[in-house]
């Protein structure tokens, strides 16, 4: 078939496209085989849909460089190779329906079971509740996935609601940032020569987007027990935003390689923090939606949603100055090294907190009241720390422990910790604690205790 009938057929089909009044998943069907892939460029805009897909089930993207050329991606959104930036694994990662034993439904249909997803006790073998806490700013991330407020299963409930409202499901929401993403995966893998072809816009549904994209110095791993990682940021941007479809400055979105994996697999946006990704974003932004079907729905966004969390990162330049002084004292002055060390531990926080503590575990000066106290959720990253030389000390920890759990005035936080490490160690008493913990007043108590319980079963089997 040649280029004048592709380009009659594409037409036709783009008229009948245009009736429709509701989301429809499949993609465009194009024959051709003289499509000439990136780093292959065309200088005028081919007439063609974007995304389409080729008779093989291949998906393409069209997009344009910051020279005003056009070119076309393969942006299949299928399973690659492995994907874990730590170990060295740069694939694409299984970006298909991924089966996720506790909260069957996603899988089977793209949305939660409202009933099934507040009757679970974990998700990927990791306890509801150590995925809330680490959640938290300042935990796993700095600028953290939840508020403080929220926890995971309101949120993902919440967000299960709103996507069933807009007549789509979270694979729905998760297949254009697949190909957005799929789209930098190719770009990132050619040679550095092509880097000066920039590719600064994508074409999709008919409308243009801008695209913005860059790998950062570190990594972000995942909320989830999956091994994922993400170290990009990718902003898109409507540039035809109009009152007709987008308003209330959510013309854009901004995201890590890790939504799409996120959204997919768990219907998971990121809470309310500084990296949330709204459904409703997301669905204006690739014609998804329109603005007023979500007006009728009565779900518009509203200037509240994009309030985040407070950032949990704190600018530590003088504690690392401070931390590399002390350990210069390690070697030639033992004594003047410890009084130093303990005295940067309890004035500082976060990091410098963490590697003052690793060092005083080091040097068994780490006495059961140090460790314990540690365990109040205010440091997280001295508090992974403390918990560590905890389990290492095994039954001698246990009465102290036992105590903290016990005392109902202490911190919440610290009393859920006391228990994840019993459970780590060996419950001594399994029934009281866990009757105890099941009736407690704090969620993530009882949360855990549930899923203590579930795994204590699950090993009698």
């Amino acid at each position: 078939m040649n280029i004048v009938k592709i380009f009659l057929i594409t037409g036709l089909f783009l008229m009948n496209v245009s009736c429709k009044s509701s989301y429809d998943p499949s993609l465009p069907l194009i024959h051709t085989d003289t499509l000439q892939l990136f780093p292959h460029f065309y200088s005028h805009l081919p007439d063609m849909p974007s995304p389409f897909q080729n008779a093989e089930g291949r998906e393409f993207l069209l997009a344009q460089s910051n020279e005003g050329n056009y070119c076309f991606f393969d942006v299949t959104q299928e399973n690659g190779d492995r994907r874990d930036v730590i170990r060295g694994h740069r694939g694409k990662g299984n970006q298909l329906k991924v089966p996720v034993s506790e909260i069957p439904a996603i899988y089977s249909n793209g949305l939660h079971q409202e009933s099934e997803l507040h009757s679970v006790t974990s998700i990927s073998g990791k306890s509801i509740a150590q995925i809330t806490v680490d959640g938290w700013p300042g935990n796993a991330s700095w600028a953290g996935f939840l508020c403080h407020r929220e926890n995971i299963i309101s949120l993902l409930s919440a967000d299960n609601r709103l996507v069933k409202e807009m007549d789509l499901t979270h694979w729905d929401l998760a297949r254009p940032l697949f190909h957005v993403w799929n789209l930098i995966w190719s770009y990132s893998n050619l040679t550095t020569s092509w880097r000066k072809d920039h590719i600064t816009k994508i074409f999709y549904n008919g409308h243009k987007i801008g695209l913005e994209f860059e790998g950062g110095r570190g990594w972000q791993t995942s909320l989830f027990n999956d091994s994922l990682t993400g170290s990009y940021r990718i902003r898109l941007n409507s540039l035809e935003a109009s009152s007709s479809n987008l308003e209330n400055n959510f013309d854009e979105v901004f995201f890590s390689e890790l939504a799409p994996y996120y959204i997919m697999r768990y219907g998971f946006y990121e809470g309310h923090t500084e990296y949330r990704i709204d459904p409703r974003a997301v669905a204006m932004l690739f014609s998804l939606t329109t603005y007023p079907k979500l007006a009728r729905s009565g779900i518009l966004p509203q200037s509240s949603d994009t309030i985040t969390c407070p950032n949990g990162y704190i600018e530590m330049i003088d504690g690392w100055n401070r931390f590399k002084a002390v350990l210069s004292l390690k070697e030639n002055d033992k004594d003047g090294f410890l009084q130093a060390l303990h005295q940067l531990y309890q004035e500082s926080t976060d990091q410098i907190r963490r590697l003052c503590l690793t060092e005083i575990v080091k040097q068994n000066q780490a006495d059961m009241a140090l460790l314990i106290a540690e365990l109040g959720g205010q440091n997280w990253e001295s508090d992974t720390v403390a918990s560590n030389a905890l389990v290492k000390l095994g039954p001698v920890a246990i009465p102290s422990l036992q105590n903290l759990f016990f005392d109902l005035s202490a911190d919440s936080i610290a009393r859920w910790n006391a228990l994840c490490i019993l459970y780590r160690i060996g419950l001594t008493e399994p029934q009281k604690i866990l009757v105890e913990a099941e009736q407690d007043q704090t969620w993530i108590i009882r949360k855990e205790a549930a899923y203590i319980r579930q795994e204590m079963a699950n090993s009698v089997r």
